[in-house]
């Protein structure tokens, strides 16, 4: 099962997950790549869950704004924006009944703090990714940095891309 958050490079994730009949849930909460998420699964005859929602520490409502001219990318928490639902990680995952979790790939824009942390918190060990695709060129905007919590959670660091870590749980 892969689960991701906002990222241009979600349709091309999506896209190589579904077609190793993975199971995939697609939280994304910018309208225009919503479009080209669900258009690019319907072309390719894939499968998936894909929610148009925001990753968050609790339920409620934010302003997603735009942060480059071809709104390819969004941050929640601005004063102006599009309207956007925010649920937590857990909420989202338990209302698909997800029981297990290999991959998560999360990409939210400087929030990943205030998702992965009460994530962390409150899901149940067995829930758990065994794998993290995470990309931390935001950690600058994070309330909290989120490395310490998942190196007591187990995960180690195993390669680097340009923009993304690729953590591992043994």
């Amino acid at each position: 099962m892969w689960c991701q958050t906002t990222s241009p490079l979600k349709i091309t994730v999506s896209l190589y997950a579904a077609q190793r009949e993975a199971r995939v849930i697609a939280v994304e909460p910018n309208p225009i790549l919503f479009e080209r998420l669900t258009t690019n699964m319907r072309l390719n005859g894939m499968r998936a869950d894909l929610l148009r929602i925001a990753v968050g520490d609790q339920e409620g409502s934010g302003q997603l704004a735009q942060v480059n001219r071809d709104f390819d990318g969004g941050r929640i928490g601005a004063r102006h924006g599009a309207a956007v639902r925010v649920r937590p990680l857990l909420d989202i995952l338990q209302a698909c009944d997800v029981t297990v979790m290999h991959v998560l790939k999360i990409d939210i824009e400087g929030y990943e703090d205030r998702a992965l942390l009460p994530f962390f918190r409150e899901a149940p060990t067995t829930l758990w990714p065994d794998h993290i695709i995470m990309e931390d060129t935001e950690h600058g905007r994070w309330a909290q940095n989120v490395f310490p919590v998942l190196r007591r959670c187990g995960y180690e660091r195993r390669s680097r891309s340009r923009r993304n870590l690729f953590l591992s749980r043994f």
